[in-house]
């Protein structure tokens, strides 16, 4: 959670960029569904920004450091 913040407080990554981090964010933190789904969709929406030609390197980096984590729990 922390990098997903700190991607979307940085004003160098896209808009639209940190608004699907936003989403991935809510997705996580939404305790109505199981663990295993929000995991599911926040992977599914983080793999799709990772395959996104318009965001930066490194930003790509910390997107699959966020992937590794999220696959871990």
């Amino acid at each position: 959670m922390e990098q997903i913040d700190l991607m979307v407080g940085d004003s160098m990554v896209s808009r639209s960029i940190r608004t699907a981090l936003e989403e991935v964010r809510t997705c996580l933190t939404n305790g109505e569904c199981d663990l295993n789904v929000r995991k599911d969709d926040a992977q599914l929406k983080l793999s799709e920004m990772a395959d996104d030609p318009n965001i930066p390197g490194d930003g790509r980096t910390v997107i699959w450091d966020v992937l590794s984590r999220i696959e871990s729990l």
